[in-house]
């Protein structure tokens, strides 16, 4: 198996301004390389062999430091005639520079860097080919943060899509950590191949072991690798098209029914919010009939996950156990109600 070439992430426009650093290079060596020619022809202090080199480069027409021998004349003429050229090849990359837009690109980079620095609880996505555009497009309908980590946009529409994004290898550590992964909820590994994704995963929950890690696998042996390497959930995108097609064919209404509540598009009022019992709640261990949520939130609690069981019309007994997970049904304003009477309570 072998393993990508490593990538490290770069900023937009980053490459294009390398030939004007390589000029402001240059520049410096042509100061330093010709006040060592004053010092070593002339014998003169490497203050005045500065001074001399910087104001035949500026060409504001001083006159010599001191006299000059002709040595040092042809030195002079020799680093003028540097200097010009050097001057030419800096004008012209920073026309090129400003005329293709690199600046302002450099500048949004970096206001984009800064963005990602700020953000908390944020989802990654890896990978912005079909299955990853449709989960950005799910979670920014859902106004949830993202940032995308994408190796090559030839057609430029991430870029011009808005979404915070880094260009890289998601494999590599570098660029997890420019898209922020210790601070992020959620990872989702879509790239178009498994081994790409078992890699993500294994790098991805190595440096945060405590983030939700969701994998796209194209066949079973490949699932089963991510799920070794920490990966939560484990996606085939043929076989969910597969069972989304039988259960149309069995029962579409139904399948239309649960597609309408969890589609933030579709506006009916009413929708699906889970909320995950943290250790140490002051909600776990109580009952539901206890806490009363129907009326003090409005928020009808339709399931309960705990210990990897569901358990659907949870009975009015049940006791929220922590870590659980609630599964409730109601508006937003209620599900909203509903958390933060659960962190209130």
């Amino acid at each position: 198996m072998q393993h990508p070439t490593p990538m490290t992430p770069r900023p937009s426009g980053a490459p294009r301004l390398r030939p004007f650093v390589v000029a402001v290079s240059l520049a410096i060596l042509l100061t330093l390389v010709g006040a060592e020619g004053y010092h070593l022809i002339e014998g003169w202090a490497w203050l005045d062999s500065i001074y001399m080199v910087v104001i035949t480069l500026s060409t504001v027409g001083f006159g010599e430091v001191h006299e000059m021998s002709t040595a040092g004349r042809v030195w002079t003429i020799l680093i003028l005639v540097s200097g010009v050229a050097l001057v030419g090849y800096t004008a012209a990359r920073g026309i090129e520079i400003f005329t293709e837009g690199t600046f302002h690109g450099y500048r949004r980079s970096r206001n984009m860097e800064k963005q990602i620095d700020q953000m908390r609880d944020h989802f990654i996505v890896c990978g912005w080919g079909r299955v990853g555009r449709q989960v950005t497009e799910d979670l920014l309908r859902s106004d949830h943060p993202i940032v995308v980590i994408e190796r090559d946009d030839p057609e430029g529409t991430l870029d011009a899509s808005g979404i915070p994004f880094v260009h890289g290898n998601a494999e590599q550590e570098a660029v997890l950590e420019t898209a922020g992964i210790d601070r992020a909820r959620v990872l989702i590994a879509c790239v178009d191949g498994d081994t790409q994704n078992v890699f993500i995963t294994l790098t991805a929950r190595q440096m945060n072991p405590t983030l939700r890690i969701i994998a796209r696998a194209s066949d079973p042996e490949a699932a089963r690798k991510l799920q070794l390497v920490g990966a939560e959930r484990v996606v085939s995108p043929y076989l969910a098209s597969g069972r989304r097609m039988s259960h149309l064919a069995l029962r579409p209404q139904a399948v239309d029914f649960f597609d309408t509540l969890s589609d933030p598009l579709e506006d009916i009022g009413v929708e699906m919010h889970e909320v995950i019992i943290p250790e140490g709640s002051p909600v776990a261990g109580r009952s539901l009939k206890e806490l009363d949520l129907r009326r003090h939130t409005g928020a009808i609690v339709v399931a309960l996950r705990a210990a990897g069981q569901i358990q659907l019309n949870p009975d009015p007994d049940a006791v929220i156990a922590p870590g659980a997970s609630m599964i409730a049904l109601g508006t937003a304003a209620q599900c909203g109600a509903l958390e933060e009477f659960l962190e209130g309570t």
